[in-house]
């Protein structure tokens, strides 16, 4: 069975740009889009994700949102170009499953390298 990454990023030349890369570089993953807190809602409460990459402010929210409706041996990887620390604290602190926090600007290669550590890959 395909595992599944769920991407929620509302800034949409950086959505493109994430799923063409993961298309290209994790054929075997099925990619999913969200670009706001309440589609990813939706979408975790019809399937079950194997790893979760969110942008840290989104429209309607903040990844912190989702956290609590992830089940914790979900890896996720947040991405952020806000730098509020108390943010970045909470969502430290409700997520007590592997999470990364990235400041954008961040490479594909990066993330890349961590989806690899999760799928067992070489990096």
């Amino acid at each position: 069975m395909k595992k599944r990454l769920l991407v929620i990023e509302d800034e949409k030349l950086i959505l493109e740009q994430l799923l063409e890369y993961l298309s290209l570089v994790f054929p075997e993953i099925e990619v999913v889009p969200a670009e706001t807190l309440s589609e990813a809602r939706r979408l975790c409460r019809d399937q079950r994700y194997d790893l979760v990459i969110s942008d840290c402010v989104l429209p309607d929210g903040t990844a912190c949102e989702i956290l609590p409706g992830l089940p914790f041996e979900i890896p996720v990887i947040i991405l952020t170009g806000h730098v509020d620390e108390n943010l970045l604290q909470e969502v430290q602190e409700k997520y007590r499953g592997p999470l990364h926090l990235l400041r954008k600007p961040v490479s594909l290669e990066k993330i890349g390298a961590l989806l690899k550590g999760y799928l067992g890959q070489t990096a």
